[in-house]
């Protein structure tokens, strides 16, 4: 081939776009929050309930107003880590 002969550009290979992973991290901070949220509705679901319940459960074992009190400060710790 004399060097005036125009030659077509080779073709190259498509570009390859780089897969991206998400990182290990990023998918346990959506299995933690995933997991947060349930327990989360759990708590909010049980202190529903126990308050819909308590006059009936009051009533059943007899109990004062300052023993149905202490309920509430029992369940608090929970409450308080979500």
């Amino acid at each position: 081939m004399s060097p005036h002969e125009c030659d077509p550009a080779p073709r190259l290979a498509p570009a390859r776009r780089p897969r991206h992973r998400r990182p290990a991290l990023s998918r346990a901070r959506y299995g933690l929050l995933a997991c947060l949220s349930v327990i989360t509705a759990i708590n909010h679901l049980d202190r529903t309930h126990l308050s819909a319940a308590l006059p009936h459960i009051k009533e059943e074992l007899h109990l004062s107003g300052t023993q149905q009190g202490y309920r509430t400060p029992a369940s608090a710790p929970t409450c308080g880590s979500c």
